[in-house]
């Protein structure tokens, strides 16, 4: 689960390496964030080599979904998936990426929070 104040690596090719979430968003006085879930979050560290198109630099505020969290996740059927870190992709307010491609695995339920684009660029499927 992903809560305030919580270390989230970025896991596509937009150049940043690390972020720190702000706030979930979603709901009044939502707390935790799981898979799919927007947040607002802080560009804490960026990779050496960072796009320049994008224009992202330390400190900017930018929004990111959940793709992978340390907490399982359990499905109906009886799966279970736990991740060993947590990760997020950068979007924009349409829920669009800012990058052009997801570097790891995605799960499966973020299908049905209407993050389908994100989905299509994701190496495999969960």
């Amino acid at each position: 689960m992903i809560q305030t104040q919580t270390i989230v690596d970025v896991v596509d090719n937009s150049g940043v390496k690390t972020l720190r979430c702000i706030k979930v968003l979603g709901g009044f006085k939502k707390r935790y964030g799981v898979f799919g879930n927007l947040i607002r979050a802080s560009i804490q560290e960026l990779r050496q080599k960072g796009n320049k198109k994008l224009g992202l630099k330390k400190g900017d505020l930018v929004f990111a979904v959940v793709v992978q969290t340390r907490s399982q996740l359990k499905r109906k059927d009886g799966q279970v998936f736990k991740f060993f870190k947590n990760s997020a992709v950068i979007v924009d307010k349409q829920m669009k990426p800012l990058a052009t491609r997801v570097l790891t695995p995605l799960c499966n339920e973020l299908r049905h929070k209407k993050s389908i684009k994100l989905l299509s660029l994701a190496p495999s499927i969960l």
